[in-house]
């Protein structure tokens, strides 16, 4: 059986779940399984655990010390696959390379246009980080998305041929029962206040909502750069009063607070996939969203939510309101969310995203 290093973040959210439910599928079916987590998640480390975690040196992954590290790793334990996420990705590719990993998984979370709009950096760095991602990028034997819009542009902007670039939709736990009243004129906003975010839109489609449902309440959940000026933009429209700013709480609270919303909004301005969504699918509850990046392959416009314009105030109120309006309505399209969210994004899909891991360390390039 084959040994699996798997690099991810710690801080046991949705993305550790995920990799910690991979992990322990691979190790069900007699494989040996790693876990790698920022050098900031120390007291998550288990030697003893089933899968082993472990972290890093440095607090993340990008240092000399890491590097040897890993390699030390790998000479011990002779993997037959690595997995990276997010700033592991160039060591664990490249150590890979050298120490002769057969197969080296890149997974890509995040779009560049949404990173371009969130970090003020020189625009000389951005294609600096572009070229060095496209350089790593073809050191790696996969490469993993949740979205088209993913894979779309990791072919297009870092060049990585079709043939390497895995589809595998993100995994969320079912969660447990919840049951709470639903609050029909909450509308729940739960992201970080980025611009990529959009939250201005939200804010700005306020006035028009209150027109048809004058009780309306927006929560935003969440810190971000952008919140002192989202806070300033609903005073200066007179909405301050509709417009609850909350701070971000427990993965159980947000789900709770999901499920007695009569609807999720999310008017990112792109979006590599929105995880939010399928949370929100998770307990049944309805998402209007912007139709950006991999936003339509997760929210089917007029059976799971509403997809509307990015940047578009009237738009998105119009379809708020008709779920605000609709009892009837919000209870099909939360039905129909759920129902996605088993078929499509529940870890009862796992297997099949082992199946995938397996086959690979059977066959790879080098």
């Amino acid at each position: 059986m084959s040994c699996f290093i798997i690099a991810t973040i710690g801080g046991r959210g949705s993305l550790f779940d995920y990799f910690s439910a991979l992990g322990t599928e691979l190790i069900s079916r007699g494989h040996r399984v790693i876990i790698l987590l920022d050098g900031q998640d120390r007291r998550a480390e288990d030697a003893g655990h089933d899968p082993s975690i472990l972290t890093w040196p440095s607090l993340r992954a990008t240092e000399w010390r890491d590097a040897r590290f890993l390699h030390a790793l790998i000479e011990r334990h002779r993997p037959a696959c690595i997995i990276s996420n997010f700033s592991a990705v160039t060591i664990c590719t490249l150590v890979g390379w050298l120490d002769r990993v057969p197969a080296r998984v890149a997974w890509s979370h995040t779009l560049m246009r949404p990173i371009a709009m969130d970090v003020t950096i020189p625009r000389w760095k951005l294609r600096y980080l572009v070229r060095r991602r496209g350089y790593v990028a073809k050191f790696a034997t996969h490469h993993i998305t949740a979205s088209e819009a993913l894979a779309k542009e990791l072919q297009s902007t870092f060049g990585v041929p079709a043939a390497r670039i895995r589809i595998l939709r993100f995994l969320l736990p079912d969660p447990p029962a919840i049951h709470v009243p639903i609050r029909r004129n909450v509308v729940l906003c739960p992201s970080r206040h980025d611009p990529c975010k959009g939250h201005s839109v939200l804010i700005r489609a306020v006035p028009f909502i209150r027109v048809a449902c004058p009780d309306i309440t927006i929560e935003f959940l969440g810190k971000g750069s952008m919140r002192g000026a989202n806070e300033s933009l609903a005073a200066s429209l007179g909405v301050q009063d509709a417009c609850r700013f909350l701070d971000a709480v427990p993965q159980l609270k947000v789900r709770e607070l999901m499920a007695s919303a009569a609807l999720v909004a999310v008017p990112s301005l792109d979006e590599a996939f929105g995880l939010v969504n399928v949370e929100a699918a998770s307990v049944g509850t309805p998402v209007v969203g912007s139709a950006v990046g991999g936003m339509p392959e997760v929210i089917i416009d007029g059976e799971t939510g509403f997809l509307v314009p990015p940047d578009d105030p009237r738009a998105l109120a119009e379809k708020i309101v008709l779920i605000l309006k609709s009892e009837d309505l919000r209870r099909r399209l939360g039905r129909a969310a759920r129902e996605r969210f088993e078929s499509t994004f529940s870890m009862r899909n796992m297997p099949e995203h082992a199946d995938f891991f397996e086959s690979i360390v059977g066959g790879t390039g080098s």
